[in-house]
């Protein structure tokens, strides 16, 4: 059948420059995502799910010092979600020939965030200029949030977690994960970065040699929080050549030249209990080269 979703999506901003070298702002803005269907194997009632949408308070400041040698920006932000759109098992008998219905997508309650980003650019003597930003935040499902799609995991012979049954008529019971008050899934907590960078020239050519250091707090793959991926710490390289005339350039470049090894992402498959990690990029080396017409 036929369904229409309509979200409305408004912003308002407001900024203060008291001088030149100062900035202060604040803004609200909501945003969504789509609502839509799912497949004709899901349960009844779940043919449509509903629009999922946040609102987001922000208050920051931008600020130019030591006369423009150092930009610093700082800003604190609230995040709230709604209708948070989630995969969700499907429990119903599965259909002749298959051993299981694929999972479907529904809405849970919602979940918040507050969380600070700092940002600094630095200029030190001429030809040095260092960089650094940050930022913590606390994302957390609402106290009543509940996950289907996880809820075999609490129901196993060894479970990590308590089980909810949740009748459902004329389907099974669904077995059902407490996720009140957990972390969000794949959303780190903290960041951290850092680089030093050296401008130089040689006659008419210029060339640049930069290093680049980044930190990632622990993940959580699952909205469980019992498997999470460790921190980790990442260094990269770069030296870059510019041509007189600015039209070509060519950089060398290193990516984690440190061989960190390090789980970047995992599929969680939770009626079997299974993850799947991916493991990041390894250590790498290249070129790029660049010419503007």
């Amino acid at each position: 059948g036929e369904r229409k979703f309509d979200t409305f999506t408004p912003r308002v901003n407001l900024k203060w420059q008291p001088t030149d070298a100062a900035m202060y702002y604040g803004s609200v803005a909501k945003g969504a995502k789509a609502g839509g269907f799912n497949t004709i194997l899901a349960p009844p009632g779940q043919e449509t799910f509903e629009p999922e949408t946040n609102l987001t308070y922000e208050i920051g400041t931008k600020q130019s010092l030591l006369d423009g040698r150092l930009q610093l920006n700082a800003a604190a932000f609230y995040v709230d979600w709604e209708d948070l759109q989630v995969s969700t098992a499907n429990l119903l008998p599965p259909p002749v020939g298959s051993n299981a219905r694929p999972n479907f997508t529904s809405n849970a309650a919602g979940a918040s965030s507050i969380g600070i980003e700092l940002e600094a650019v630095a200029l030190l003597a001429e030809r040095w200029r260092l960089n650094f930003s940050g930022s913590y935040a606390d994302p957390k499902y609402d106290d009543d949030v509940r996950d289907a799609g996880l809820g075999a995991l609490c129901n196993s012979p060894q479970p990590v977690c308590t089980a909810v049954i949740v009748p459902r008529p004329p389907a099974p019971p669904a077995v059902v994960a407490d996720i009140g008050g957990n972390t969000l899934a794949r959303t780190p907590q903290s960041m951290l970065s850092a680089g030093v960078e050296y401008l130089g020239a040689f006659g008419a050519w210029e060339w640049s040699a930069r290093t680049d250091l980044s930190w990632q707090g622990k993940i959580y793959a699952e909205a469980l929080n019992v498997a999470y991926f460790p921190s980790r710490t990442l260094l990269d390289l770069n030296f870059g050549v510019t041509s007189p005339d600015k039209r070509w350039g060519v950089n060398l470049w290193g990516r984690n030249v440190t061989d960190e090894v390090y789980a970047s992402n995992a599929f969680v498959i939770g009626f079997a209990n299974f993850y799947n990690p991916s493991i990041g990029d390894g250590r790498t080396f290249g070129v790029t080269a660049r010419f503007n017409y």
